[in-house]
């Protein structure tokens, strides 16, 4: 006949045996929470990097002259979104904004959405610049926060200086 002591150890095994099951249905859920935002916040990162990149790429290519030929906003609007592609963001979706030096208005702009710039598509951006004035191109991307719905703008930003004039 089994004594007290063993017949107390099966019965307190018989009664844990559920705990496992309620800690793991407990503790996983946020877990992939968890997971889930570490992916997302992995996704900001790289849109957001991105945009800088595009934007430089961007801004490079407007203070250079390209065999001669100075680049125009419709060329420099493309290729600030070619350099801001990843994964999540299509390049229609980018917005760009072209200032030169310290004006508060833009030279030219193309929302996100919009194939052309809206205005100054032919200007070449540092025409008629001073050499040493900067030529800033902005970024952004409107996105949103899973779960929460709440909608935030991603930007980038280059700034060369212009080359000629």
């Amino acid at each position: 006949m089994p004594d007290a002591g063993a017949r107390a150890l099966r019965r307190r095994r018989r009664d844990d045996r559920g705990a496992a099951a309620v800690e793991f249905a407990l503790v996983v859920p946020v877990l992939v929470l968890f997971m889930f935002g570490i992916i997302q916040a992995g996704f900001f990162f790289a849109q957001s990097a991105s945009l800088a990149n595009g934007a430089r790429e961007g801004a490079r290519a407007g203070v250079v002259k390209t065999l001669g030929t100075p680049r125009d906003c419709a060329s420099i609007v493309s290729q600030a979104r070619l350099g801001a592609r990843t994964i999540g963001m299509r390049e229609t979706q980018v917005a760009v904004t072209v200032r030169r030096g310290t004006m508060p208005s833009p030279i030219c702009s193309a929302s996100a959405g919009q194939v052309a710039p809206t205005t100054g598509g032919t200007t070449a951006p540092c025409g008629g610049a001073g050499v040493n004035e900067a030529l800033h191109v902005q970024t952004s991307f409107p996105t949103k926060l899973p779960l929460v719905g709440t909608a935030i703008t991603l930007e980038g930003e280059g700034t060369y200086r212009c080359e000629y004039s």
